[in-house]
């Protein structure tokens, strides 16, 4: 079901300029995120620590850090309020990033593959 462009309200610039301070946080969350998740699976699979641990812990401080400033600059936004009141859950930096990068705009059938729900051959509900 497409939702009609009238029925979406303007951004505005205090909206936009959360957004314009978001992204980069957003950005090096993640990119903490996967070179994090590289260096764990280096010192794993190779048994060797290389004093790879060192940097994972500084790693792991730097991205609690950042997880702290996006949840404190959303903390105040309604939709993010809501939704963690919804789902029972204490700010989640990922609900967070969730929150500001979904494409709304897009049908609720392309929204629920972004979000990994596929269609399942039961009986045409969705399994994620």
């Amino acid at each position: 079901m497409k939702i009609p462009r009238d029925g979406f309200r303007l951004l505005t610039i205090q909206e936009m300029e959360k957004k314009a301070m978001l992204w980069p946080l957003i950005n090096k969350y993640e990119l903490l995120s996967k070179r994090i998740k590289t260096l764990k699976t280096w010192i794993k699979n190779d048994g060797y620590d290389y004093e790879l641990k060192d940097s994972v812990k500084l790693m792991e401080k730097d991205k609690k850090d950042v997880t702290k400033k996006i949840i404190k600059i959303l903390s105040n936004d309604a939709i993010y309020r809501e939704v963690c009141r919804m789902l029972g859950i204490n700010d989640s930096v990922e609900l967070a990033i969730l929150t500001v990068e979904l494409p709304l705009h897009l049908p609720i059938t392309n929204l629920k593959g972004l979000l990994g729900y596929t269609p399942d051959k039961n009986k045409g509900r969705y399994n994620h």
